[in-house]
């Protein structure tokens, strides 16, 4: 079990909490918005967090504990609970099954079977809007359907889920609260956005797509590009590319390859960087770096200034005090 801090329990404008238990049953009233009864299975002294973050139609819950759970109960009538261990391969069962491999779970609320979670575990879960998680399927051509989601639950042997999990671990954190992340709707927008693609890619990892025809592929890159090149005042992210063209992100991908040699995560972080560097240069006044490549939906700030020094040359810092000279020199002139 990983060191647990006594951090004191914060809310923000997108509701991210943070519980410390010291007992099953407290731990079980810390499940915000389910209702939920938790037996403790194995010997000692209980310790567990919980954290949760609520977003537009979506709520994404980190459980770890010390000590083996069972676990019965649901969320919202009108939601589809995605359960992942963030532990990797674990003993877990799932109404009676034994899941030695990396499996994800899948079930409507008020199905939501049984789960006994072995001593520290540390699982993920992700209540989606039943109705949101239809229209993206539908909008985005892809074969599985919720109707065919089994009365119980269903497990995948295929998919990569490593991706969810390093996006969960590093947003579920205690080490998040009264991060200046969370003040950004557009940054947490993307975040609600790539979640929702990664289970998207999960649902439907082990069913066969066909593929594009090269003028296929050549039309969804081009309706693309002409979309992401639009003006426009928030980050664009891959759910709506998706959503947009028609295809899913496997798709889109491939054909970013083929017909572009790049992939479209790099193509729209090219123009979020452009898009930075035009506020950068069109900002006349004091700015924060921070702020504006927050609200562009950089979250690792080292990184995005990496790559914007990679892109133009200079570093952001670099751009706003050639912006600051400008205007110094400019306002001296007319002084």
């Amino acid at each position: 079990m990983h060191n647990l801090t006594d951090t004191p329990i914060e809310s923000n404008p997108y509701l991210l909490g943070y519980h410390r238990t010291h007992d099953v049953e407290e731990h079980a009233n810390s499940y915000n918005h389910w209702d939920v009864r938790l037996d403790q299975l194995s010997s000692g002294k209980f310790e567990g967090e919980v954290i949760s973050l609520q977003l537009d139609g979506m709520q994404m819950m980190r459980d770890r504990a010390n000590q083996s759970i069972s676990k019965n109960g649901a969320s919202s009538p009108s939601s589809i609970t995605f359960s992942l261990s963030l532990k990797g391969p674990d003993a877990f069962r799932c109404a009676g099954r034994r899941l030695d491999d990396v499996s994800h779970l899948i079930a409507r609320s008020s199905q939501h079977p049984e789960i006994q979670a072995p001593k520290d575990s540390d699982v993920l879960y992700i209540d989606l809007d039943e109705a949101e998680l239809a229209e993206a399927l539908g909008r985005q051509r892809r074969k599985f359907r919720l109707e065919d989601l089994p009365k119980c639950y269903r497990r995948s042997q295929t998919g990569d889920p490593e991706g969810l999990a390093q996006l969960a671990r590093g947003l579920l954190d205690s080490r998040m609260l009264g991060s200046p992340i969370l003040n950004h709707a557009g940054l947490l927008n993307g975040v609600r956005d790539a979640v929702l693609l990664n289970v998207l890619d999960l649902l439907d990892a082990d069913i066969d797509c066909p593929p594009l025809t090269p003028t296929a592929r050549k039309r969804t890159v081009d309706r693309a590009r002409a979309y992401a090149e639009t003006p426009r005042d928030s980050p664009l992210s891959i759910l709506e590319l998706c959503n947009f063209v028609g295809a899913s992100r496997r798709k889109l991908q491939y054909s970013f390859q083929e017909i572009v040699g790049i992939n479209p995560v790099a193509y729209l972080r090219t123009i979020r960087l452009n898009a930075v560097h035009r506020a950068l240069l069109q900002s006349a006044h004091p700015c924060s770096v921070q702020d504006i490549a927050l609200s562009w939906g950089f979250l690792h700030l080292s990184r995005f200034a990496i790559d914007y020094a990679k892109l133009f040359g200079e570093k952001p810092s670099e751009t706003v005090r050639r912006v600051r000279g400008c205007v110094d020199r400019n306002f001296a002139k007319t002084g």
